[in-house]
């Protein structure tokens, strides 16, 4: 059996190896020595966080206070709405160490799925697929990151919203495309932090702006502009249930502040950077 043989069942059973392996590696360890917030140490408190939000939302309040922050802080310091595609097992049976381990492993899945179906579409072979989905979740950033609940519907959208956006300018089906990226940045923005909610907006711009310059051709700028903003303010109209309480608890807390617009606008932090790398080169020449 040749690595890059020319028979698909071949490159499809080293990939479910690879899968395999993968799966061992990064879970199974973990699971053994019962060690669930691997990375993150400050996962406990968010995993308290969640089962008295759950327990809350069992009872039929929502909560104002979360008494495992800080000895007591308002409910959504962590800057996000914990509601997610788990939320209905959490609410029925609780949160369970056990349970989030899985779920992990669920996101996991889906982030090679993702993946994968992107690279189905660009007409990749299987082998390379599942290749290209083991390298993406070992990229630090998706890999470090990975373990915290906050984030992981980003990591499954990036993919998606490459592959839709493709179909969008490439295909003559405009709307239903359209469709797929408003689902899927909903998703993405499902129990997803306030700073990562901008995180996955970037992306979207950033990749929907590369897509559209690669097909111009098939598609005017400002047809494509108002896909962008109707896509966008759907976005943001679907989640106005979790960016008003956010926005509320933030405007309560030292971490938002209506002074926010001047600090990103003073030169202060960039005469700093400049400095840095001016000592820098003095610290170089003084050790040569």
């Amino acid at each position: 059996m040749y690595l890059f043989g020319k028979t698909v069942m071949n490159r499809k059973i080293i990939a479910y190896v690879l899968v395999l392996a993968a799966c061992c590696y990064y879970w199974f360890n973990r699971l053994f020595i019962e060690d669930y917030f691997y990375f993150f140490p400050d996962l406990v408190s968010y995993f308290f966080f969640r089962e008295s939000f759950f327990d809350s939302l069992w009872k039929g309040n929502f909560p104002q206070w979360n008494p495992y922050n800080a000895f007591g802080h308002i409910a959504l310091s962590f800057s996000h709405v914990p509601i997610n595609q788990y939320s209905l097992f959490n609410i029925f049976f609780g949160v369970t160490k056990q349970s989030e381990f899985v779920f992990r492993i669920l996101d996991f899945l889906m982030i090679q799925a993702a993946v994968i179906i992107l690279c189905n579409y660009l007409k990749y072979p299987v082998f390379y697929g599942f290749l290209g989905a083991l390298f993406y979740f070992q990229l630090s950033y998706v890999k470090y990151y990975y373990w915290c609940p906050f984030i992981n519907n980003v990591y499954i959208s990036i993919p998606l919203i490459l592959l839709f956006s493709i179909k969008l300018f490439r295909e003559n089906q405009p709307k239903k495309f359209v469709i797929a990226l408003i689902l899927v940045l909903n998703f993405s923005l499902l129990g997803t932090r306030v700073d990562y909610w901008f995180l996955t907006i970037m992306w979207f711009l950033f990749l929907y702006s590369i897509v559209w310059w690669m097909y111009r051709e098939k598609m005017t700028v400002y047809t494509a502009i108002i896909y962008n903003i109707i896509i966008l303010g759907s976005v943001v109209l679907c989640n106005l249930w979790q960016i008003c309480p956010v926005h509320y608890y933030l405007a309560q807390s030292s971490r938002f502040s209506t002074k926010i617009l001047v600090r990103i606008l003073d030169f202060h932090w960039i005469r700093e950077f400049v400095l840095s790398f001016y000592y820098s080169g003095m610290i170089k020449e003084t050790v040569l």
